[in-house]
């Protein structure tokens, strides 16, 4: 076997002509080039059948497209993945299911009027015009009515145009191939795409089938596929989407079916639901174990249909630091059903907002009537919401969820709507939350929901409306809070005042001094606040703390480490009041000898000192630093600069860590207790 020089680093040119062997001076053309088979040269097969050492790594030169379909046929492994991704400069690199169809002006027949038709083989599935405009099936078989507009028949391809369409288009492209990188021969382990783009699949530009293990996609941009741009079906172990851009896809920009761990962060997913269908930015159905951060999800398709973040039936996610907008029917949906409950997810620190004020809800969790029990034990809180027509919703048998901290402004119908579709929401929390100018109800309730066996409740919160009348709902209507909450036994601490916000009109919901909601609320447990500020014992009502009942002090730095390798132990700081003191003690040192005679010696040392450190919110890694120290089981160097800015030789003589909340699943927070013993 000669393996080429770079291997296994496998090199692609498109410009280039066929027959090369791979290496950076003689690249590849084409993905048909690949060894995947085992024998011959550059054989990824037997690279990972022997005892690797490096990832095979699949670079697609920057600036090139490939008009073919990449087919993924081994498996990497957990340490060396299989790796597409760039080199060069410029552009992307770009794979390409489509094909360019606009040809000549002689490959066009006139049907009749603005319909004109070309021979087109195999059946497209999403047609792109002038590069950017995805085209609409004619509702009427072979008659598009409008630009843009297009319809396969018995291997025949007809558009709208004003004239024959090479003078009416620019390019017209047509998927011809289902995927643009997909697994061959079923499930594929441990391969990563790195910056190599996809666009036109007449399926998913991008399919990793069911029972895959462990991929990673990252830093493309995945557009104009006639079905989901990026799907994970189905798969095992965890799966990572970072800085990835889905636009233009006809149904969901991102899929995770059935999965159950995994990220998707820092991506943008728009213009998605281009074929209509209530489809979704983020389709996370019956997944579980998810971490969804730092992602903007935004711009369903004018005329399609669908939501920001949904999917059914998923569990034990965390949804955070996300903006969701301009979506319709939902931005984030918690829905379940019998058997396929929604629960146990975590929705925080979130940005909805611009819906569709004729349907829908910012954020709800809902059960269908057909179903029971179809959403539970989900936790919102800390939410900015605007511009909708429901703030939060709970219908249908949807239980012990938790709504606490919400802004909710300007909705077009509720702002809190609690209701019974045929089944009674029960056991939802409502508390904390601002909410400030409806059409319609401030908060609504169907009959009997804060009754026994429902005993849904609702407090601590504030509700302003520039004019009240008629903007509580409980069982009738209501102008004022008090008669709500006659009519409700509910809200017995609520306010309806002015919440004072900094400028609602801009959308700052901060509270300005003198807020009736500063002190306001009802601890309930949270650490937080929208800008990561600390919660103090008598929180706001809202997302945000004003921080009269919160002083923060800074303490020194502490060092911890073998000599000349001590680091900066995690940053400590105090809520409220003067810091406490170290809780520091001085121990003689006793050592007690049993003699050959039978009698004992004992002697007694100088004063030892000890130190007993607790810290609490520590990240994962902050943990793991500690931890790190403690295995040493060695003395190491301590300084304390809140006492002094003595070196003392220590040991760690006990050490302890537990999770910060058990109640918040997936914090990943944790405290931890030890004690520093002088050598």
């Amino acid at each position: 076997m000669a393996d080429q020089e770079n291997f296994p680093d496998i090199y692609i040119d498109e410009s280039v002509a066929p027959g090369g062997v791979g290496s950076l001076a003689d690249p590849h053309s084409d993905f048909s080039e690949i060894n995947w088979t085992t024998g011959g040269d550059n054989s990824i097969f037997d690279w990972y059948a022997g005892a690797e050492d490096a990832s095979i790594t699949i670079n697609h030169k920057k600036g090139e497209a490939w008009r073919e379909r990449f087919n993924v046929v081994g498996d990497g492994t957990a340490t060396y993945p299989i790796i597409l991704q760039a080199y060069g400069a410029g552009d992307n690199p770009l794979i390409l299911g489509s094909e360019e169809v606009i040809g000549v002006a002689g490959d066009w027949a006139n049907v009749v009027g603005n319909i004109w038709k070309r021979a087109l083989v195999t059946e497209c599935k999403v047609v792109v015009f002038d590069t950017t405009h995805f085209g609409a099936e004619a509702v009427v078989a072979s008659t598009p009515a409008a630009q843009y507009e297009w319809d396969w028949v018995a291997n025949e391809l007809f558009v709208f145009s004003v004239g024959n369409p090479t003078g009416y288009y620019t390019s017209i492209e047509a998927s011809q191939r289902a995927y643009c990188i997909a697994h061959s021969g079923g499930a594929r382990n441990y391969i990563t795409i790195d910056g190599v783009d996809c666009k036109g699949a007449g399926t998913y530009n991008i399919f990793y089938p069911t029972g895959s293990l462990n991929g990673e996609i990252k830093n493309l941009t995945s557009s104009y596929s006639a079905q989901t741009g990026i799907l994970f079906q189905s798969a095992n172990g965890t799966f990572d989407i970072d800085n990835v851009t889905t636009e233009y896809t006809g149904t969901n920009g991102i899929g995770t079916r059935d999965q159950t761990a995994g990220t998707i962060q820092n991506c943008d997913s728009s213009y998605y639901a281009c074929v209509g269908g209530e489809n979704h930015a983020l389709d996370i159905h019956g997944s579980s174990n998810l971490l969804i951060e730092y992602n903007h999800f935004h711009h369903i398709n004018p005329g399609g249909t669908g939501e920001g973040i949904g999917g059914d039936r998923y569990n034990n996610c965390i949804i955070q630091y996300n903006e969701v907008n301009n979506y319709y029917m939902v931005g984030i949906d918690l829905a379940g059903a019998t058997g396929e409950e929604c629960y146990e997810n975590i929705v925080r620190y979130n940005l909805v907002h611009d819906g569709d004020t004729t349907q829908g809800a910012a954020i709800q969790c809902n059960s269908n009537v057909a179903y029971d029990n179809g959403s539970y034990d989900n936790e919102i809180y800390y939410n900015i919401i605007y511009n909708d027509k429901r703030g939060i919703f709970f219908a249908g048998d949807v239980r012990g969820n938790k709504a606490y901290n919400n802004v909710i402004y300007n909705m077009s119908s509720e702002g809190i709507n609690l209701y019974d579709n045929g089944k009674k929401p029960s056991n939802n929390l409502i508390k904390n939350n601002i909410v400030h100018t409806c059409a319609g109800k401030l908060i609504y309730a169907s009959t009997d929901l804060f009754e026994a066996p429902n005993n849904n409740i609702s407090d601590y919160n504030c509700f302003y409306d520039a004019d009240f009348t008629n903007k509580f709902g409980y069982e009738g209507n209501q102008s004022t809070l008090a008669d709500f909450r006659t009519a409700s036994g509910q809200d017995a601490h609520s306010i309806a005042s002015n919440p004072l916000f900094v400028d609602f009109a801009n959308y700052d919901f901060h509270l300005r001094a003198g807020s009736p909601c500063i002190n306001a609320g009802m601890g309930v447990g949270l650490i937080e606040d929208y800008d990561g500020d600390p919660v103090g014992a008598f929180p706001d009502i809202g997302a945000f703390e004003r921080g009269y009942n919160v002083e923060v002090v800074y303490l020194k730095k502490v060092y911890l480490g073998p000599v000349y390798s001590e680091i900066e132990l995690p940053e400590l700081k105090w809520l409220k009041g003067s810091p406490p003191t170290w809780s520091v003690s001085s121990n003689k040192e006793i050592e007690v000898a049993k003699m050959m005679d039978k009698s004992r010696r004992i002697n007694f040392f100088g004063v030892k000192r000890e130190w007993r450190i607790g810290f609490g919110y520590l990240s994962k890694s902050q943990l793991d630093v500690l931890r790190d120290l403690n295995a040493l089981k060695q003395v190491l160097h301590f300084q304390n600069n809140n006492e002094d800015t003595t070196w003392y030789n220590v040991y760690i003589s006990s050490f302890r860590h537990e999770p910060e909340r058990m109640d918040i699943r997936q914090l990943e927070r944790y405290k931890i207790e030890m004690t520093l013993k002088e050598v």
